[in-house]
């Protein structure tokens, strides 16, 4: 079973609204893109300026995220540990959460703030990581995110092939790990991700960049007839 994610670097809670509307009842899950303008990217919602109006009803428990009724929301972390600001995040009602580090300890702080029973947290593996190197992280999480491409925080970015070898490395030690693949998918290099190894696929240009979200949406869904949306 394949999964597609469709994702966003939002910059207003407004533009999560309008684009979710689009693939809402076929997508079970979306991807936020959070980037505090250090580690990755410029800022992007809910690190904006103009985000602390927005937050106040969801973070009261006044209102939930948008659709929140028929999806969920994984949160791509791509902030230095300065502006991790956890609290702030697990008010969006997250049900996966991704960190970018490469340290153990930093991971484990993270985690003690994450509640794992509600939260399934995914740690990301770079074009260049190396699977030993990464091991003491992989121990600690529930899945892995493969960045498709070499420099995140940005959508439309060039496809990078070494993806593909370092899925099936992974695949290799962890059998049954669930691997996403983030950046450049494409309805060209999907299925071949899938047959290295992965088992989510992450979609943003693709998708919300097209003259069509939800048809195009619907595109990457009829490459794996065997998803089933619940």
């Amino acid at each position: 079973m394949i999964e597609i994610i469709p994702a966003l670097i939002p910059q207003s809670l407004e533009e999560i609204s309008n684009r979710v509307e689009h693939v809402q009842g076929l997508a079970k899950f979306i991807q936020i893109d959070i980037t505090d303008g250090v580690l990755a990217g410029a800022k992007s919602w809910p690190l904006t300026p103009n985000a602390q109006d927005e937050l106040v009803p969801i973070q009261s428990e006044e209102e939930g995220m948008p659709y929140w009724d028929s999806v969920d929301y994984e949160l791509d972390l791509m902030v230095s540990p300065e502006n991790m600001d956890m609290e702030k995040f697990m008010s969006l009602g997250p049900s996966r959460i991704i960190f970018h580090t490469k340290d153990a300890l930093v991971l484990e702080d993270y985690l003690l703030k994450t509640p794992r029973g509600t939260v399934q947290v995914g740690v990301a593996f770079d074009i260049e990581d190396t699977v030993d190197t990464m091991k003491p992280l992989f121990e600690k999480v529930d899945f892995v995110q493969c960045m498709g491409i070499a420099k995140i925080g940005f959508q439309g970015v060039p496809f990078d092939e070494r993806v593909y070898e370092n899925i099936s490395k992974i695949r290799d030690v962890y059998p049954t790990m669930p691997i996403t693949v983030d950046g450049g998918v494409t309805l060209e290099n999907a299925q071949k991700l899938a047959d290295a190894g992965a088992t989510r696929l992450v979609v943003g240009s693709a998708i919300f960049h097209s003259n069509d979200p939800r048809s195009a949406y619907q595109d990457f869904l009829h490459l794996f007839p065997e998803t089933v949306m619940e």
